[in-house]
């Protein structure tokens, strides 16, 4: 048996008749071709999601009815905060897309030395980001949407007290024993360089922050690979 499409709606959502539209609605009838009486997954980014039946269908609206939900989720004990250097947009729009479907809670351009200073997306770039978002979730199950924030700056966020910091770095502790040092709950931040990676000023200010430093392997990694990799690392081992 085929799984049930999923399709994100802006909630709050509940049992009951819900008006589907925009590219919801156009993906639901135009590309899966689905009509009165089909079934479909609903969720909005709060942990629940719901199964539907559509009503009444047109290519541009859908009435349909929510049963009570049928999967649950509490958030993550560990919020996953991922900080990658910024690199050309089509890479970082990997970065987004797997950062979602791995896990990640907060995606976020990091501003570095090596990255350019102001250096800030265009609207148009984090509307394309939030439909990325948007896709990566309803393919890979998540029932709650990461955050995607405004460009930070990583002398600024190393200054945030009480956080832990996670830094990919060649030549520094292994992959296991840089996993027992995590922490199992609160928050996260994975910052991750951008080409050419960290300044040795930069790597020193987040050693003295108390920065977990390891490396990924043996390989140079771009960023989009490295962000992947540390996203994915981490949340198979904290769940």
């Amino acid at each position: 048996m085929a799984a049930l499409p999923r399709v994100y709606l802006p909630g709050p959502l509940q049992p009951g008749p819900v008006s589907v539209a925009g590219d919801a609605a156009r993906r639901l009838t135009t590309v899966l071709r689905l009509s009165r009486g089909d079934e479909f997954l609903a969720f909005s980014g709060d942990g629940h999601e719901y199964p539907a039946v559509i009503d009444q269908a047109s290519g541009k609206r859908i009435r349909a009815s929510l049963g009570a939900p049928s999967r649950h989720e509490p958030p993550p004990a560990l919020s996953l905060e991922l900080y990658a250097g910024l690199v050309r947009a089509n890479r970082f729009d990997l970065i987004v897309e797997k950062a979602t479907e791995i896990g990640a809670d907060v995606i976020t351009p990091l501003l570095t030395e090596r990255s350019g200073r102001g250096e800030s997306p265009s609207p148009s770039r984090y509307d394309r980001w939030e439909r990325i978002v948007i896709e990566a979730a309803e393919q890979s199950g998540r029932l709650y949407l990461p955050v995607l924030q405004q460009p930070a700056s990583l002398t600024r966020l190393l200054e945030r007290p009480g956080q832990a910091f996670l830094v990919p770095h060649p030549q520094e502790m292994s992959w296991p024993e840089a996993a027992n040092l995590l922490p199992r709950r609160g928050t996260l931040a994975v910052l991750v360089g951008p080409e050419g990676g960290f300044t040795p000023d930069e790597v020193t200010q987040a050693r003295h922050r108390g920065a977990i430093l390891t490396s990924l392997g043996p390989n140079v990694l771009r960023t989009e690979t490295a962000a992947i990799v540390a996203t994915s690392l981490v949340r198979a081992a904290v769940h």
